[in-house]
This record gives structure tokens, C-alpha cells and sequence, in this order.
């Protein structure tokens, strides 16, 4: 969970402390909780998705269509 990544250091930083760990766990994809922030990052051993909190508490009820 970050509250903003408007930062490219605090952005780099959360990024990198995710694929580190999904890389050592064998885990493909992920997920960083924001305010507002969207976007998806692919990488070469999985997917983080970046969401604002919103989307993440509805679930599977409204996702954009990129996010499927």
C-alpha cells in the first residue's frame, strides 16, 4: 500500500521491493493499493498492477476493461 506514487523515487522503490519479493517467492503477480493512481507493469517474472483503493474494495464488481 502506497497513499501516492507521484514520486519516481517512492515509485521505483515500491516496485522494486515487489519484485524482489515476488521473485524470491515464486509469485507472478501482485498488487500495490494507492489513492488514485492506475497502471499495469510487466516484468520479466510477472504482473503488478497498480490500483487506486476504490477499485481494490470492489473486487471483481467493476474493473476497467484493461484490467481484465
Amino acid at each position: 500500500v502506497s497513499c501516492v506514487m507521484d514520486e519516481p523515487k517512492t515509485k521505483e522503490r515500491e516496485i522494486r521491493a515487489l519484485q524482489e519479493a515476488m521473485t524470491e517467492t515464486n509469485i507472478n503477480y501482485a498488487e500495490i493499493i494507492t489513492m488514485q493512481d492506475e497502471e499495469i507493469i510487466n516484468f520479466e517474472f510477472g504482473v503488478i498492477k497498480i490500483i487506486p483503493a476504490w477499485l481494490w474494495c470492489l473486487g471483481d464488481k467493476l474493473k476497467p476493461s484493461s484490467f481484465i
